[in-house]
């Protein structure tokens, strides 16, 4: 009858539903890997050249260290990204491709978006910060800034903070939106006073 081929060519159409589903999760493994070597391999240049910099002008003092160009302090936040953007579409598409109603879940997934945007406007004000600090190049990496009350070395930039080590060796987190102003002391060049006592 109609109805028992219906049930006899089911698994056959469910294994295949299941080997595309399979493909496509290959496909995005490959995608990730390829913007992870993609992304690492530019790090990696990019230290090699400012490791070949710093052999040739050695930079001393609480400023040490020469800063990183502009790609190397926003291509981490900018990989993260594009890893998470490869990873949702991948896992969508698969779960489309099994029959599952994505619409449902990306109208429901705009709703908790929503309800936890209210809920961490805190966090939203972090990370949009953050991004227009970023595009302003206010601050790179290993350079020495004062924000706020707190001076030191940028030792890490995330996406809603920034770790700050003072020279004391303590390190600190601070939150974008908190930053009113941000004065950089290692950007070009830079002016250091020292008191020296000599005898008479």
């Amino acid at each position: 009858s109609l109805f028992g081929r219906h049930v006899g060519n089911a698994p056959v159409a469910l294994s295949g539903l299941f080997a595309e589903a399979l493909l496509i999760v290959l496909v995005g493994y490959v995608a990730l890997e390829v913007a992870n070597l993609l992304i690492n391999r530019k790090l990696a240049s990019i230290n090699a050249t400012e490791l070949a910099d710093e052999t040739h002008e050695m930079d001393e003092g609480p400023m040490g260290g020469a800063p990183p160009t502009r790609l190397g302090t926003i291509l981490p936040p900018i990989g993260f990204a594009v890893r998470v953007a490869i990873i949702m579409l991948t896992v969508l598409t698969a779960l489309g491709h099994l029959g599952v109603n994505v619409t449902a879940l990306l109208a429901g997934a705009g709703v908790i978006g929503l309800a936890l945007g209210f809920g961490a406007q805190k966090l939203v004000a972090d990370v949009i910060s953050g991004m227009f600090f970023l595009i302003d190049d206010a601050f790179r990496l290993n350079e020495y800034i004062s924000a706020g009350s707190v001076e030191g070395t940028v030792e890490r930039i995330a996406l809603r903070s920034m770790l700050l080590r003072r020279s004391d060796g303590a390190i600190h987190c601070i939150p974008y939106s908190e930053m009113a102003a941000v004065t950089n002391f290692g950007r070009d060049w830079g002016t250091m006073k020292q008191v020296f006592t000599v005898p008479f």
